[in-house]
């Protein structure tokens, strides 16, 4: 692939992924401080990305923050019903790691160290059968 076709596929990339992390914002009904913050984005950026037309330009950091969030909350799906998913976010959490903090406040505030903990987390829950 040349360098076009490279920069090409990472356009589409950020599109796609950059869609799909809105769907997850509006799902979650996140407030823009929220939504920045777990995306790793200024907040003025974060309002300006919700223009139309757009063209979402994620860094590897953002990428990263982005995909891993999607993760674990795939994972919780494989435990879960949708609406339990979906409340674990915002619920306050009395295990260790989280201190009695809701899980997305400490994935907002932590970098990839404190997402790979609360993916760890996750996935060390039973999955439904």
């Amino acid at each position: 692939m040349n360098h076009s076709s490279n920069a090409d596929m990472k356009g589409i990339i950020d599109a796609i992924t950059w869609k799909s992390y809105l769907f997850l914002v509006y799902e979650w009904n996140l407030n823009p401080s929220e939504a920045a913050a777990l995306a790793g984005l200024p907040v003025h950026l974060w309002v300006r990305a919700k223009e139309p037309g757009f063209a979402a330009e994620l860094t590897e950091y953002q990428l990263h923050r982005i995909r891993s969030t999607f993760c674990i909350a795939k994972s919780l799906d494989r435990r879960f019903s949708s609406a339990i998913t979906n409340q674990w976010f915002f619920q306050p959490n009395t295990d260790v790691l989280f201190g009695g903090r809701r899980p997305i406040d400490l994935m907002m505030v932590g970098g990839g160290d404190q997402l790979r903990a609360v993916q760890d987390y996750v996935d060390s829950l039973p999955e439904l059968q």
